[in-house]
């Protein structure tokens, strides 16, 4: 009896020590895991930035989602016990610890202010380097709880690139890739192609375009310039909120749909 009591005081130590173990992120892990953090809070400050200049639903609705990206990073830093950066603790807009992502900041910005066919580039290009990142954080832990949350940032990235490029299509401009292949950047827009078909199982639901109906993040990117309401809203069933995806800055020769949540 006596040593079947110490085999489970053995056992149950084990489980102590492999959990404590998960909650431990090594010296890579911790660092992605910050400047990841910075560069949510990049593309939210750019976003807004954009929003508040162009009027743009693309940027005001984006600019959310990453919002909601950053607080899932602090939350499993505080998981984890790791600390964020002193710009991302502070919140304050255009400011970031790390150099390169501060000169990013600056030029993004720069060139965003310039037209608003330049903030759709410049949103499509901080899309592209989220993913680049992401796949890398992604292939460099074993960490399930990191690896499911970078797959969520990931595919909110693929739908926020999409959205933007298709922006663009319609302003007449075709976006080319800088931090991700051509055949990756294809894959991506004939994905969100897809999604935009009503369903197959489901004969009448308009799955939103440039993103997922199941995800309750339906996107609308629109087809015909200057007439929304009619590009992408046009559900019966549509909510509110989806018809007030159709808003874009018109006299801009950027009408239609500039995007709804397009992710998680």
């Amino acid at each position: 009896m006596r040593k079947i009591f110490l085999l489970l005081i053995t056992l149950m130590t084990l489980q102590l020590g492999t959990a404590q173990v998960q909650l431990v992120l090594n010296q890579q892990e911790s660092a992605t895991l910050a400047r990841m953090a910075e560069e949510e809070k990049l593309a939210y400050d750019v976003y807004m930035n954009m929003a508040e200049l162009w009027e743009a639903q693309a940027f005001i609705q984006i600019a959310a989602a990453e919002q909601r990206h950053l607080e899932m990073i602090k939350t499993l830093a505080d998981r984890y016990d790791i600390n964020m950066s002193k710009a991302v603790r502070s919140g304050e807009r255009g400011i970031f610890d790390d150099a390169v992502l501060q000169k990013s900041y600056i030029d993004l910005t720069q060139k965003g202010q310039q037209s608003l066919t330049a903030a759709f580039q410049v949103g499509a290009l901080i899309e592209e380097m989220d993913i680049k990142d992401l796949n890398a954080a992604i292939t460099e832990t074993n960490n399930a709880q990191l690896q499911q949350t970078y797959q969520r940032l990931l595919e909110g990235s693929r739908n926020h690139l999409a959205a933007y490029s298709q922006n663009l299509k319609q302003a007449g401009t075709a976006y080319v890739p800088s931090y991700i292949t051509t055949a990756d950047y294809e894959a991506i827009m004939r994905g969100s192609a897809q999604a935009c078909q009503p369903g197959k199982n489901q004969p009448g639901k308009q799955q939103g375009c440039m993103g997922k109906k199941h995800q309750a993040e339906a996107g609308c990117a629109g087809k015909n310039n200057g007439q929304s309401g009619k590009a992408c809203c046009s559900s019966k069933n549509a909510e509110p909120s989806d018809k007030a995806c159709c808003s874009g800055k018109k006299g801009q020769g950027q009408g239609g749909c500039q995007g709804k949540k397009t992710d998680l």
